[in-house]
């Protein structure tokens, strides 16, 4: 079963912040370790893949209105 663009953008964007909180947690409480980078690359990842999912969503939207 294929999730909307919609619900995509706010599920992904709801973890990219978690992620992004759990990063700023762990390098305020103990520096730059492996676990502060590898919480910021997944808020990255899930932050990408929200642009793509806007991107997605715009791109249909316009091909509905052709």
């Amino acid at each position: 079963m294929k999730m909307s663009h919609t619900a995509t953008i706010w599920i992904y964007t709801a973890l990219g912040m978690l992620f992004l909180f759990l990063a700023i947690e762990s390098v305020s409480a103990g520096g730059w370790d492996v676990w502060s980078i590898m919480f910021a690359a997944v808020a990255a990842i899930d932050f990408a893949i929200v642009f793509r999912a806007f991107q997605a969503k715009k791109a249909e939207k316009q091909n509905q209105n052709q």
